[in-house]
């Protein structure tokens, strides 16, 4: 289903099971399943998860012809961006943030699987307020299936569909040059 250097992640009669290599950061993930009462256990490398469904974020997109529905983005946003917080309380920053490394479990739940792109802030060229912009670019490619690191678009004029709700502020506050 989804593998790296850092974990491997198999689907189960009754869930997923995370295999990882014990050299990465994966504190982030058990912090949140253990706040949100998932039915999980952890033990020696293995995290196992209860759910219905999971797939990552690339395949949820495809399935909704790439471009997710506000009701449906707004808790992926919210569980991505309580992981990515937790990162930052810790001196860490995410490189990279595909959308490959994020798997939705249950059609609601972001889970950041890319735990080998998590550094400690010290010792990366990503900052915090860059890990806070690719948050909201990734929010507008899985809102609008648009790119707006490429010139041709103007983030505003995108996410204008958004203006009267909370997102939209958010979002925008999210690519400001200084968050």
């Amino acid at each position: 289903m989804y593998e790296t250097k850092a974990l491997l992640v198999k689907q189960t009669n009754t869930g997923i099971s995370i295999d990882y290599n014990n050299d990465y950061i994966i504190e982030h993930l058990v912090d949140f399943l253990t706040k949100h009462k998932f039915d999980f256990t952890h033990s020696k490398q293995k995290i196992t998860i209860q759910c219905q469904n999971s797939k990552t974020l690339v395949d949820f997109q495809k399935e909704h012809k790439h471009i997710l529905p506000y009701d449906i983005a707004l808790p992926i946003y919210l569980t991505l961006v309580e992981q990515i917080q937790w990162c930052h309380k810790e001196n860490y920053v995410v490189d990279y943030l595909y959308r490959k490394d994020i798997l939705v479990i249950d059609n609601k739940t972001a889970l950041y699987l890319g735990v080998h792109h998590i550094k400690m802030a010290q010792e990366s060229k990503v900052t915090i307020p860059d890990n806070i912009y690719n948050i909201g670019v990734l929010m507008i490619k899985l809102l609008f299936n648009k790119d707006v690191t490429k010139p041709k678009y103007k983030a505003e004029k995108v996410i204008e569909p958004l203006y009267y709700t909370p997102l939209y502020w958010t979002i925008l506050r999210a690519i400001d040059k200084s968050p």
